[in-house]
């Protein structure tokens, strides 16, 4: 189960409401369509998606065993290339009737909400004191942007100094989400004075080598906007 935040929207639909709404959205929106194939991919156990020809367990998970094996071939496909005319067409034909099930899925992705949280440490992150900010790579940290934590703990190794951060807000560009905001209030204690700041904790997604620039070109649009709202 691949954790992420639940719209607010669909926490206040009604499970047949948020069934209706799944189904429409999956039978005409190719994101939709896309997003629920890997979801329902992901639920299938390792077995099925290594043999999806000749194996099917039948837990209610996944995909129905008439679907298996071409569902399953699509969402390899999805990993790294497009559909077709054609399959997208199969996507919005096959997929609505799973509706009940993704419902399901986004139930269970909201209860786990409040208590999924990530560790990580200082030594994977930047820490820039004058401007209240903590910087990071997904790749760095291995996080899945399609599966952000809604909540990340920063820490030393002997745990004596843990910052809190909750997500809140994410910056999408062409192809998907490319920065992930978290913030968090941090007390710190200088010559007997007490103060406590809001810091932020940007998570960009990139690997650790490829195109460093773009942590610098996020982390200078995050500045620009901080400063403009002084």
């Amino acid at each position: 189960m691949k954790v992420q935040r639940v719209s607010q929207t669909y926490k206040d639909m009604s499970d047949d409401e948020l069934k209706e709404h799944i189904r429409q959205k999956v039978g005409m929106d190719p994101k939709w369509a896309r997003r629920a194939l890997m979801a329902l991919y992901d639920e299938q156990d390792e077995e099925e998606q290594r043999d999806p020809v000749n194996v099917h367990h039948s837990n209610g998970r996944g995909f129905s065993p008439q679907d298996q094996e071409f569902l399953s071939s699509l969402a390899v496909q999805g990993q790294t290339a497009s559909f077709s005319a054609k399959q997208q067409g199969w996507l919005y034909t096959l997929l609505p009737k799973y509706a009940g099930q993704l419902v399901k899925l986004v139930r269970e992705m909201e209860r786990m909400e409040p208590s999924f949280t990530q560790t990580i440490y200082f030594a994977n992150v930047r820490i820039d004191s004058p401007t209240t900010t903590m910087s990071a790579l997904t790749g760095e940290l291995e996080l899945d942007p399609r599966s952000m934590p809604n909540n990340i703990t920063v820490r030393n190794p002997s745990g004596d100094l843990m910052h809190n951060f909750t997500l809140h807000d994410v910056t999408v560009g062409p192809e998907g989400p490319i920065l992930f905001i978290y913030k968090g209030q941090i007390t710190s204690v200088h010559k007997g004075v007490t103060s406590t700041k809001e810091w932020q904790l940007l998570i960009t997604v990139a690997e650790p080598d490829p195109l460093p620039q773009i942590v610098e070109e996020m982390e200078s649009i995050m500045m620009q906007k901080k400063k403009g709202k002084r």
